[in-house]
This record gives C-alpha cells, structure tokens and sequence, in this order.
C-alpha cells in the first residue's frame, strides 16, 4: 500500500475545503439555481489550481448540486419537478424512520428540545418572525434525525437536504405575506 504524500493530503484538504464553501453557497442560495460555475473563475476566487475546483466540481455532482454538461461547462443543478417529487418522498420516509428511532430512544434530551423548539416556533409566528420560523422548522427536523442516533441515516438526510437546499426552499415559501401561519411541519 503506498503511503500518501504530503502534496496529496494537502490537495484532498483544498478540495474539501473549496466543496464544502461551494456546497454552502449553493444551499445558500448565494449561487443560484442555473449558475454557470467556471473552473478559472473558482479557481481565482479560491486562490488554488484548477484540479481541487475540478475535484470539487466532481464532487457536488455526485452529490445533485452541480450539473455539468460536456463541452458547454458546469451549472448549479435546478431539479426537475419529478426530482422534488422523489426528494420530498425520500425525506418523508427518512425523518418517519428517525422519528421512530428517536422514539425507541425513549426520554432523551432531543425530546425536551423537540418541546422548547415547538414553543419557540408557535411564538416566532404570532410575532411574525418568518425568519426565526424558518430557522425553527429547519431546527425541528434536525432534532429529529439528530436525535435517531444513526450516523448512516443522518449522512443520507444530509445529503438530500443538501440536493433540496432545503433552507433556502423554507425561506422563499416563508417570504409570502400570511404564509407561516398556515404552514405545517
């Protein structure tokens, strides 16, 4: 087995790095749905060589957030509607396995959260604090599967709130005038 070099490691750390701040600024919605993501450019930006924005580039493709079409460039990945479809019923199915994990669990402290996080979401609506709210609800799932206490299913929910840009999803609904009162876990 061949040891890895110190040039190798610090090239992984570079592509982790740049993946993980692209990865968040598409979730984010700082690069928006369509962006044409240009190795140069990136390159520039991150101050590093184009093969760990390429690595990276290969990565949030495997991952659904970046698209990229031969010969004409890469893109962040817009779903299509079947996509979100399937997304959504993939989230469903993984927060109804957590939330029965978690029950199993019995009275540990993710519960209590659970509570205190109701609370605070009821409260953010009647004072109309969309913003909070959105951060309430994306808080709630995540105790959820946080509280499931399976590091397999937590990586595979990541990843798929990653693809939804599910953050990102919340706020826009939540921007609509009267909306977060109507809404719904």
């Amino acid at each position: 087995m061949q040891r890895p070099t110190g040039k190798r490691l610090q090239q992984t750390s570079m592509q982790a790095r740049v993946a993980e701040e692209l990865r968040q600024m598409i979730i984010s919605g700082e690069l928006p749905p369509r962006s044409s993501l240009s190795e140069m450019a990136l390159s520039e930006t991150f101050g590093v060589s184009r093969t760990p924005i390429r690595e990276a580039l290969k990565q949030l493709q495997i991952e659904g957030l970046v698209e990229v079409r031969p010969r004409v460039g890469t893109f962040v990945a817009v779903p299509s509607r079947r996509e979100l479809t399937e997304l959504f019923q993939m989230k469903e199915l993984l927060e109804g396995a957590a939330a029965r994990l978690l029950a199993f669990r019995g009275n540990v402290p993710e519960v209590e959260r659970l509570e205190a996080n109701m609370k605070a979401a009821d409260a953010s609506v009647r004072d109309g604090d969309a913003e909070q709210y959105a951060a309430l609800v994306h808080e709630f799932h995540d105790l959820i599967v946080v509280g499931a206490d399976n590091s397999k299913l937590e990586a595979h929910y990541r990843t798929l709130m990653n693809q939804l840009a599910y953050a990102r999803l919340v706020r826009t609904s939540l921007s609509r005038p009267g909306l977060a009162g109507r809404v719904r876990r």
